[in-house]
């Protein structure tokens, strides 16, 4: 089934069958992708980890491009690309959030008092990276429903081939690099079927050296060995969290703070080795420490299992000093 929603109020739903027809022949398949059982033909992606798909917790290029937009061959291109310019992708749905009510216009935000804005995160992947997308109102409340359905009707360890066009690049941080996509007004979202997939992240858009990284208020796409990891707690709002230690390759580490989705996540485990998207760094309360945060619309996924555990490592104080822990 193919489901492509764009900026018409209409959406369009078209099986695959009627689309030969029209077309004189189906769509080729792209190479070293695996095709869910009810496709042609069976092949997997060999490379890295598969991600495990995330519960929700509670198309076409379009016929008009504008000339800085541009097609990208992966999500690595669509991160390195050079400004704020619009990119269409092609990747696999890995998580896909709730859509949240994040405000009412008014003149501040150029929309109309009583107009709601609404926006659903998820995150794409494809061989070597993961982004996180906003898709705002009002291509969110459009593509919401072939969303949920598609995601709801795959099979177990395949996922949600999407292309999404018209997507504004937003550099959320130079060095390291962390960008993050959010739809336009053009935006067009169409699922194209289900592949399988494993992820080797980029070694170019990863960290894995963790010394000087101890500010406040930093982005990271980051790999590590998971060294400590205490049991799930509740905050004060009833959400799960889960406090960790992530030790990277020169033996300095970073306090992360797991939040609902990653909190509960069974994988992770001492000795993991593990990379996380997106993580926040921010000061504690009071006289508490601070933490790297891992929120829903960041991603984490377990590579492999260390060999061994480092023997010392210091930790990177979040805006204090570094403290090394007893052997």
């Amino acid at each position: 089934m193919v489901v492509e929603v764009g900026s018409s109020p209409e959406t369009e739903i078209q099986t695959e069958a009627e689309m030969s027809q029209q077309a004189g022949e189906g769509e080729e398949q792209p190479e070293n992708v695996a095709i869910a059982p009810q496709a042609a033909e069976e092949s997997e992606v060999q490379c890295g980890a598969s991600p495990k798909k995330k519960r929700r917790i509670s198309g076409a290029t379009s016929q008009t491009v504008l000339p800085e937009s541009q097609k990208c061959e992966s999500i690595s291109e669509a991160m390195t690309l050079p400004g704020r310019v619009r990119v269409s992708v092609e990747a696999c749905l890995v998580f896909l959030g709730e859509l949240k009510v994040i405000g009412r216009g008014g003149k501040n935000h150029g929309k109309k008092k009583d107009e709601v804005r609404r926006v659903l995160p998820l995150s794409l992947a494809d061989q070597g990276m993961v982004a996180a997308v906003g898709i705002w109102s009002p291509v969110a409340e459009r593509c919401e429903a072939a969303l949920v359905e598609s995601w709801d009707s795959v099979a177990e360890g395949y996922y949600v081939k999407v292309i999404i066009t018209e997507l504004d690049r937003v550099e959320i941080q130079k060095e390291p690099l962390v960008v993050k996509l959010q739809s336009t007004g053009k935006t067009t979202v169409r699922c194209v079927g289900a592949v399988s997939l494993k992820i080797a992240p980029n070694p170019t858009l990863v960290v894995r050296r963790f010394h000087g990284l101890g500010q406040p208020e930093m982005h990271l796409h980051a790999v590590g060995v998971l060294t400590e990891l205490e049991a799930v707690r509740s905050s004060q709002e009833g959400k799960s969290m889960r406090q960790g230690v992530l030790t990277g390759e020169d033996g300095y580490a970073l306090r992360l703070m797991f939040w609902q989705t990653w909190a509960e996540e069974s994988d992770l485990k001492i000795g993991a080795r593990l990379c996380c998207w997106y993580l926040q760094s921010k000061l504690g309360l009071k006289t508490g420490p601070g933490f790297y945060w891992c929120y829903d619309e960041g991603f984490c996924l377990v590579l492999g299992q260390a060999k061994s555990l480092p023997s010392t490592y210091t930790i990177e104080e979040i805006g204090g000093e570094e403290e090394e822990p007893e052997e």
